[in-house]
């Protein structure tokens, strides 16, 4: 009984091993796709004065590692700077991205009331946010992390994208 005891706290060991791995795997790329989104959008002019701000709501990994990628880096004449917000209350209303964590989801329509409808760039990470406000969203398609975007909301917010953007995208939705 002992040994079987074992067996089994060894094969958990390794499964908790593998997962705890491969959420660490998805956090990177999301944290890697959240950077090159800046790169392929551009923000109204206001937008691109004084500090370039990242909130991250709901995500702390993500926010560290945002936080770890971007200290040393900029945009153009904008230093980085990456927030984790506890309450949708402390979300910087002019922040350049408002990224919305999957389980603070439901809160996306009140972080949209304290944004505003111009100049945050809303990017999401669970199924059906764009029909709910989000300007882009990451999903998980064949154990991968890609995503969708949606092109009139971008427009509507006052922010142009490249070409680049569209054409990597997933899926993309007028």
């Amino acid at each position: 009984m002992m040994r079987f005891i074992l067996k089994a706290g060894l094969l958990l060991g390794i499964a908790l091993l593998f997962i705890s791995k491969a959420h660490a795997q998805e956090e990177r790329y999301i944290t890697l796709y959240v950077y090159n989104f800046t790169k392929h959008i551009e923000w109204p002019d206001e937008y691109q004065r004084g500090d370039f701000v990242i909130d991250v709501l709901g995500h702390k990994s993500v926010y560290e590692g945002l936080q770890e990628m971007l200290s040393e880096k900029s945009r153009g004449k904008q230093t980085f700077v990456v927030n984790n917000p506890s309450a949708v209350e402390e979300i910087n209303p002019d922040c350049n991205i408002l990224f919305v964590g999957h389980w603070r989801s439901k809160e996306l329509q009140h972080a949209l009331d304290v944004v505003g409808d111009s100049g945050t760039l809303i990017v999401s990470e669970k199924s059906g946010m764009l029909d709910q406000g989000a300007d882009i969203n990451l999903v998980i398609k064949n154990q991968k992390i890609l995503y969708e975007m949606k092109k009139s909301s971008l427009t509507n917010r006052g922010l142009s994208y490249s070409v680049d953007l569209t054409s990597l995208a997933e899926r993309v939705v007028d």
